[in-house]
């Protein structure tokens, strides 16, 4: 799948040769030497109709998987070209701020922040007049991550912001990163996301875990090195009192369980990360233990899990998950890591049933 566009007939024939033994009538060559026949082939007076069997047994011979290893070397290759390297000094990158640390000896100490467009972009950087500048860097995604999992090779190497994000951290096509030490090759040794805390906000935080997954799943599965930064989504006050709500859910449980009582509060709705002040920026970057949750690998099933909600080839799979969707479970955003599987059924899901039902 997404070989197409890699696979030419010259590759095919470059593994495959067919031998055909057969009486022709009449033939004329080209030279006394005669190896090449001239005749047209609707001269030959019979024809060579190759059986089910025949095309069975070609499959069988092992043929196919020469073939298929062979463009999928060649697709590696050609994506390999977008590489990025460890490097401190980076430039031709639009809109990235980059940490002073990163691509040099403290590089695996660094966070690179990815933000939900620009407005959320200024938001982290007034929030890192707080803590510095050396160890974080912030880069603007321009939109909704592709999709690598079912997307054509040319679509894959024709995206900018693909490329920009294996550049910026270093990340370099069919790398094993399960070694520490290689991990320490990379220009950021976290990567952080920071979306709205909304439906469209949870799909891109699943695209960037797709993204990864797909291509160096040890970043995933051996290392602390995927988190994401929460904000409210809703914030009550009352005098001294405050009290933070990252999913709506909680907030309209909080808000039932308060009664009449709740109009002594001041309730202020976050429509997304444009509508916190610099100063609530600070204020997060201060606590941010709060605001900072860790994804964590767990198994099997966390696989089982980013897989179905982005390959077609789980399309079934997918409904029956959508058949048992309950609006009312939503992240526990007092822990500090997260699971992938958790994020998927407890979140993600929300996108994925909204996005059905539109």
């Amino acid at each position: 799948k997404g070989l197409e566009k890699v696979l030419k007939p010259s590759h095919v024939k470059s593994h495959l040769r067919v031998f055909i033994n057969c009486l022709v009538e009449n033939p004329a060559f080209d030279s006394q030497t005669k190896e090449n026949m001239t005749l047209k082939v609707s001269s030959f007076g019979s024809k060579c109709t190759p059986s089910d069997k025949f095309f069975k047994e070609s499959l069988n011979c092992g043929v196919l998987e020469a073939i298929l290893s062979f463009a999928q070397t060649k697709q590696t290759k050609d994506l390999k070209k977008t590489d990025g390297s460890k490097k401190q000094r980076l430039t031709g990158i639009s809109k990235l701020d980059d940490a002073n640390e990163a691509g040099g000896k403290n590089g695996y100490k660094c966070t690179l922040i990815i933000t939900e467009g620009d407005s959320a972009k200024a938001l982290a950087v007034s929030g890192l007049s707080v803590i510095g500048r050396d160890y974080h860097g912030v880069f603007p995604l321009r939109g909704k991550l592709l999709n690598v999992r079912d997307a054509n090779h040319t679509t894959i190497m024709n995206n900018k912001e693909i490329s920009e994000l294996k550049q910026i951290l270093g990340l370099q096509q069919g790398k094993d990163y399960t070694d520490p030490a290689a991990l320490k090759s990379l220009r950021y040794g976290h990567l952080m996301i920071m979306t709205d805390q909304d439906y469209d906000g949870s799909h891109i935080k699943g695209l960037v875990i797709n993204f990864l997954h797909c291509y160096w799943p040890a970043l995933l599965q051996k290392h602390d090195f995927l988190r994401e930064f929460v904000t409210p989504i809703v914030k009550v006050t009352k005098g001294r009192q405050s009290q933070a709500f990252f999913t709506l859910k909680e907030y309209n449980d909080w808000r039932e369980d308060q009664g009449a009582s709740v109009s002594g509060w001041t309730i202020k709705y976050y429509k997304g990360l444009g509508t916190s002040s610099a100063a609530e920026a600070k204020a997060y970057f201060s606590d941010l233990p709060l605001h900072e949750l860790t994804f964590k690998w767990e198994g099997g099933e966390d696989k089982t899990c980013i897989e179905r909600a982005f390959s077609k080839s789980m399309a079934d799979a997918r409904k029956e998950w959508l058949r048992q969707y309950n609006p009312d479970v939503y992240v526990d955003h007092s822990l500090s890591t997260l699971s992938y599987s958790t994020f998927v059924d407890k979140e993600l899901i929300h996108f994925s049933n909204a996005d059905n039902l539109r």
